[in-house]
Order: structure tokens, then sequence, then C-alpha cells
């Protein structure tokens, strides 16, 4: 049996279908009767830093891909941004355009 600790993350839906997760190990009752022994603190700490790091370099890149796509439109003669030109969530563009019923917009898409 290995003696390194190791830690991860496990994200389980509590929508339909809801997946069913059988114990591991046996002997504890921690997390639900779902996991035994004690969690090492600085892997947690590490793990939740990892976490962070990847959120920021996610971010990062939705951010340059919503810029390369406003730099297009706004080139477009009737489009305006709708929202602050920096303080947004990162994957988001709101835009509108002129003349053009929102209505009709949304069946285009969906074809």
């Amino acid at each position: 049996m290995s003696r390194f600790k190791a830690i991860g993350g496990l994200y389980i839906s509590s929508r339909n279908p809801r997946v069913q997760v059988a114990p591991q190990q046996h002997g504890g009752e921690h997390e639900r009767e779902m996991r035994s022994d004690t969690l090492s603190t600085p892997l947690i700490l590490g793990f939740g830093k990892v976490v962070a790091i990847a959120l920021l370099e996610q971010n990062s890149h939705l951010t340059q891909l919503r810029q390369k796509l406003w730099e297009k439109l706004s080139t477009l003669e009737g489009i305006h941004l709708n929202e602050h030109p920096t303080q947004r969530l990162p994957g988001n563009l709101n835009i509108s355009v002129e003349k053009v019923d929102g209505f009709a917009l949304v069946l285009c898409v969906s074809l």
C-alpha cells in the first residue's frame, strides 16, 4: 500500500440524473460515510491555490476572446455595447443591434 497522500476534487450534481457514488474505503464516517482517513491540510490548501490559478488563467483567456469578438463587431455600424467596458464577466458580451428585432434574431439563431 502506498504511503503517499494525494488530494483531488469530485463534483457530484444534485440534479437529475443524480449519480450515486459508492464509498471507496470503509471504516470512517467522514464526508457522509463516503471516505475514511483524515485529509492533509497542506494538500487542501495547495489544491485550492491550483484551482484559483486555473480560474485566473481561464478568465484571462475568456477576456481575450471576448475582446477579439468585440473588436470585430464594433467595426460594424449599429452595434452598441450594453455593459461597462471593463467591469464585467469574462465570458459575457452584451450588445444591441440597431434596427433588428430581438425575437427575429433569436429565431434565426435557433434554426
